[in-house]
């Protein structure tokens, strides 16, 4: 997907993740100065259908794409006397024709929409963007002394990877804390580390590399002061807090902060309350992924345009395809999906698939375990 594509001559949507009979062949709508000429061809042609629609402008290149329930309700309310705000009327004064395309059910119009976006970059979009919403995914890793560390993607370079999580800032600073809470290394992989089975004598420790061996929140692994039993404890500590399995550093936490007010430091009170919230917000992110995991595995029912059978099949919540079968046919699915360099818009569809799925709670009795492996392996816990 080149990231250029707003620069090119708008030809049509392209290709997608969803199967033909879940779409219908773009429409093409030449506009004119006639506002109302306008809505009327908006009522004979737009379905009250859910759909993805975008704006064309005279050089031929994509300039907004949005989604809706309904098609004709949407669009016609971008010819409204009054527009709704200055951007709608530039863009519909910059644009010489709109387009769209029917899905058979919301969540693919959600679905389709973010394709689009990513695929077209429109200048006009805002939200959605590529750049805009990273989502991250926490990691332990680091050779023989692993870290805390957070990636964009389910790096091979980590031993245990967790996510994706939205909120770079805040998963930035979980890492923080954490590798401060369980005393582990926060310095670059390059940086040499001493651990030993065999504590030096008479104290010869090297010299510490940052000032957290001397403030006691990492146990120095470049100074030869631990063992790689007692760091190796520490990560394991950390791993069952990101797996959900020990969560009792947030009462040691709660329990230090409430010790250190009673004795007026108000300083060491004031940091482990913020490592406190820190860590609460990622142990409920991680339990909410976790239940994501659980629940969005299996297909779901969506209604087809030729009236086919069809399901999404998710896989831990992302997305890996959808599938059709006729009547009669001994081998029912076939599936569609697109490979791609990066997993950034599956982690975009995972999102959007959760946060519907949160949205409509009645809808998650339709998931049903497929009866053959589908989807792919997946590095995060």
């Amino acid at each position: 997907m080149p990231a250029a594509n707003h620069l090119l001559s708008f030809t049509g949507f392209g290709d997608s993740i969803l199967i033909p009979p879940l779409r219908t062949p773009l429409v093409q709508l030449p506009l004119t100065d006639d506002r109302e000429r306008c809505r009327c061809l908006i009522r004979e042609l737009a379905p009250a259908t859910p759909g993805v629609y975008g704006w064309v402008d005279r050089n031929q290149r994509l300039l907004y794409v949005g989604k809706s329930k309904s098609l004709r309700h949407r669009l016609l309310s971008y010819f409204d006397k009054n527009p709704a705000d200055p951007k709608t009327e530039r863009m519909r004064d910059l644009s010489s024709r709109v387009v769209w395309e029917s899905v058979s059910h919301e969540l693919l119009a959600l679905i389709r929409e973010q394709e689009l976006i990513y695929r077209w970059r429109p200048s006009f979009n805002r939200m959605g963007q590529p750049e805009r919403r990273k989502p991250g995914f926490l990691c332990i890793g680091g050779a023989t002394a692993p870290r805390v560390f957070v990636a964009a993607d389910a790096t091979t370079r980590a031993d245990v990877c967790v996510g994706p999580l939205v909120g770079l800032g805040e998963l930035q600073a979980a890492a923080e804390n954490l590798n401060y809470v369980f005393g582990l290394r926060d310095c670059s992989d390059r940086t040499r580390m001493s651990l030993s089975k065999q504590l030096p004598l008479f104290g010869e420790m090297q010299n510490a590399k940052c000032i957290r061996f001397e403030l006691n929140t990492c146990l120095g692994p470049c100074t030869g002061s631990c063992s790689p039993t007692q760091y190796q404890q520490s990560v394991q500590a950390a791993i069952a807090f990101l797996t959900g399995e020990d969560l009792t550093i947030l009462d040691r936490l709660q329990r230090d902060r409430a010790q250190a007010s009673a004795r007026l430091a108000f300083e060491r009170a004031g940091v482990l309350h913020r490592q406190f919230q820190s860590l609460a917000w990622l142990a409920r992110r991680l339990a909410i992924r976790t239940r994501q995991r659980e629940e969005l595995t299996g297909t779901f029912p969506i209604p087809s345009f030729d009236r086919r059978p069809c399901r999404m099949i998710l896989d831990q919540g992302y997305v890996a395809g959808f599938s059709s079968f006729d009547k009669g046919r001994s081998a029912p699915f076939r599936s569609s999906r697109l490979d791609r360099e990066d997993d950034a818009l599956a982690v975009e569809w995972m999102l959007i698939v959760a946060a519907w799925f949160q949205k409509h709670i009645d809808q998650k009795s339709l998931l049903q375990r497929p009866n053959l492996a589908c989807g792919r392996e997946r590095a995060s816990a």
